[in-house]
């Protein structure tokens, strides 16, 4: 290591956050460009290793290199693309949304919707920051019920992602 380099490296022991902060000498120190990874993939590996799944057989199962996935699990690649994080939810039984907003992304559907609509969409949405869960879900069932499709699993956004409510 260089004289006046400095590696920090914070783990949780349940792997459900990271902090990794790497800083150049001290003179002329800038923090907006230090790496700091998100927590998609000590999620993932908490979910994984939750359920029992090996590296090498859980990329098997959502069809990725090993060496790929371990590279993205510890922060070193950034999340891979919409449908490897939905074969990632599929295969850890969670809800794809919701590994989606993980690894700071919305399904390809969602944007479409907006932009075929983009005004009232953005109004809408920030008329609904703020419900609560449950006025969320009345809100989508009355959405539905206009719709005519008041058969489906309502979806509700709850905090970072949109996550499944069942009917």
């Amino acid at each position: 290591m260089a004289a006046g380099f400095v590696t920090l490296r914070v783990y949780s022991i349940y792997y459900t956050a990271r902090l990794e902060l790497s800083a150049g000498p001290m003179k002329g120190f800038d923090m907006a460009k230090e790496k700091v990874t998100t927590t998609f993939g000590p999620t993932i590996i908490a979910w994984r290793e939750a359920k029992e799944i090996g590296l090498r057989r859980f990329a098997d199962l959502v069809g990725m290199s090993p060496t790929y996935l371990s590279k993205v699990e510890r922060g070193d690649f950034p999340p891979p693309g919409e449908e490897k994080i939905k074969a990632i939810a599929k295969a850890l039984e969670k809800d794809a949304d919701e590994v989606l907003a993980l690894a700071n992304r919305v399904a390809s559907d969602l944007s479409e919707i907006i932009q075929r609509t983009p005004r009232e969409m953005a109004t809408f949405l920030r008329a609904a920051n703020g419900l609560t869960p449950k006025e969320l879900e009345r809100l989508t069932r009355q959405a539905e019920r206009r719709r005519g499709r008041g058969n489906e699993p309502s979806r509700t956004i709850l905090g970072a992602g949109v996550h499944r409510v069942r009917s």
